[in-house]
């Protein structure tokens, strides 16, 4: 489960020294504040958390941090913006039958190696908690988009056209592919273009959220300090 809880300033100072957490049997990883997002913290043990629930549904291995830290903290940063966002509409909170059903499907699937979604949890020393914890933000993520930025949101005609004739055309005649007619993929442009639209306000939401919160990132170590 993410170690994330909202505790005082001063107190997330005294938390940024280094503690030992447990990464597998074995051995261990020194755990450390590496950001401070208005009150609350993120640890240098939810980017490892993060690269490895990364890995899982990518059926892959988990990515070194020194290569992959960096894009995952500022990740974990937004998805903590957003999270705290909506907590200001209680009515978009995701319910526990909800991470059920999306648990129960991963069940039915199976993972890197073929191994079903136990074995698969083993292999990434990763628990059933982490899983539901993660989907259930994934859940609320993507109701936070559509709820606050989908909502009445649709393409012109002339961004279709735009699309149509600036990036599908030129797409399928690079990839020698048959072009079909404008009213065939009308529909699946539309969705393209409202989604890069949502983005766009997300993160225009997202640059407004960290210019009203203070926001700390510290995941390189000092000069000469130990990483």
């Amino acid at each position: 489960m993410p170690i994330c809880r909202t505790i005082t300033r001063k107190a997330l100072e005294a938390a940024a020294a280094c503690v030992l957490v447990s990464a597998a049997p074995g051995s261990a990883i020194v755990d450390r504040v590496v950001a401070i997002v208005g009150t609350e913290a993120v640890t240098l043990s939810e980017i490892d958390l993060e690269l490895r629930l990364e890995a899982l549904f990518s059926e892959s291995e988990p990515a070194d941090m020194g290569n992959r830290g960096e894009d995952v903290l500022r990740r974990l940063i937004d998805r903590r913006l957003v999270m705290q966002d909506l907590s200001l509409t209680p009515f978009l909170q995701v319910q526990a039958a909800e991470v059920d059903r999306q648990v129960e499907q991963l069940r039915d699937q199976r993972f890197l190696g073929g191994r079903d979604l136990e074995a698969a949890l083993r292999h990434y020393r990763l628990t059933l908690e982490d899983c539901r914890s993660f989907l259930e933000e994934q859940i609320a993520f993507e109701r936070y988009v559509t709820f606050r930025f989908k909502t009445g949101l649709a393409a012109s005609r002339q961004a279709i056209e735009t699309f149509y004739r600036d990036e599908y055309l030129v797409l399928q005649r690079e990839r020698g592919e048959p072009v079909a007619p404008l009213e065939e993929v009308s529909d699946l442009i539309s969705r393209i273009v409202v989604e890069r639209r949502a983005t766009e306000l997300l993160e225009a939401r997202l640059l407004e959220l960290r210019s009203l919160l203070r926001i700390e990132s510290r995941l390189r170590p000092a000069k000469g300090a130990e990483p």
